[in-house]
């Protein structure tokens, strides 16, 4: 389960990285399972689009291209929006969001 969170600055993104450990009957977690774990590697490239007027982001992961989604995968931050709004959160199946 997730026991914690951090914001950690990493090639000049800001990523929310979870702490986590396996939790015991009783709701209560493992004293030695906790870890925070690790932050995806890539390497990012970043363009403007004069098209969208939007920032576009590619990451490159093993060799693997994928644009990253505005919005999705990324919020940029100005001046004018220094706010980040996380509505969605979804855990994949055996895990639980408290």
């Amino acid at each position: 389960v997730v026991t914690g969170v951090r914001l950690v600055m990493m090639e000049y993104m800001l990523h929310i990285q979870i702490k986590q450990g396996k939790m015991l009957e009783g709701g209560s977690i493992q004293s030695d399972s906790e870890s925070w774990k690790p932050l995806e590697t890539f390497k990012f490239d970043y363009w403007y689009s004069e098209s969208t007027n939007l920032e576009k982001f590619n990451k490159t992961t093993d060799g693997k291209n994928e644009e990253l989604k505005y919005g999705v995968d990324f919020a940029p931050l100005h001046w004018t929006q220094r706010q980040i709004n996380i509505d969605d959160i979804y855990a994949p199946h055996g895990h639980v969001v408290t």
